[in-house]
């Protein structure tokens, strides 16, 4: 039932499926009237809650989410080389959150990385759990902060990944930190 829900929103009737037509008929994306990310990010949570408290420790289970992954990882790679070129310039059409293939990606991730990496808490990990919430909260101002301040690579890609990525969760982190410190009954934090 979870798995048919998760295809219907996720995918089938998802706003932001590239639209598919035959003959001039439109028949992707099904039009149920779900509109806004906002929904998308709630069925995420809704979702990451769901599969979480799910039993998916079954081997074929794993194997068959990092396939969908590394497949959904390849769409989005082919989608937008192909929007690159018939635009000529980068276009993010594949790489919204709230679209089908990045939705594939972060269930199947989330399911694989659940099944081989929830045996022990890993050093580290323990510290961003406890300062998840907060974390996803700054995330996107830090984000923004780095991007709209010139505080980025762009001769290098792959190192500005990593340095965006790095300084996000550690700005991040030590914004929760601060945040758990100053809220001490946990309100917000």
């Amino acid at each position: 039932m979870l798995l048919m829900l998760m295809v219907i929103i996720g995918i089938i009737a998802n706003p932001n499926t590239v639209p598919q037509k035959i003959g001039g008929v439109e028949w992707l994306p099904i039009n149920l009237y779900i509109n806004g990310d906002t929904f998308y990010y709630i069925l995420y949570g809704i979702l990451g809650r769901a599969i979480g408290m799910m039993e998916t420790q079954k081997p074929s289970l794993t194997l068959i989410c990092a396939a969908l992954f590394i497949i959904a990882v390849f769409v989005i790679s082919r989608g937008t080389l192909h929007e690159l070129r018939w635009r000529g310039n980068f276009a993010d059409t594949w790489y919204l959150y709230c679209g089908p293939m990045v939705f594939i990606c972060a269930v199947s991730l989330f399911t694989v990385v659940k099944n081989k990496l929830n045996a022990r808490t890993l050093p580290g990990l323990g510290l961003i759990s406890r300062h998840s919430l907060g974390i996803y909260g700054f995330h996107a101002l830090i984000i923004h902060a780095l991007r709209t301040n010139g505080l980025e690579l762009k001769r290098w890609p792959p190192l500005d990944i990593v340095w965006v990525f790095a300084a996000t969760v550690t700005g991040s982190l030590l914004l929760s930190m601060l945040l758990q410190s100053i809220d001490k009954r946990k309100w917000v934090s």
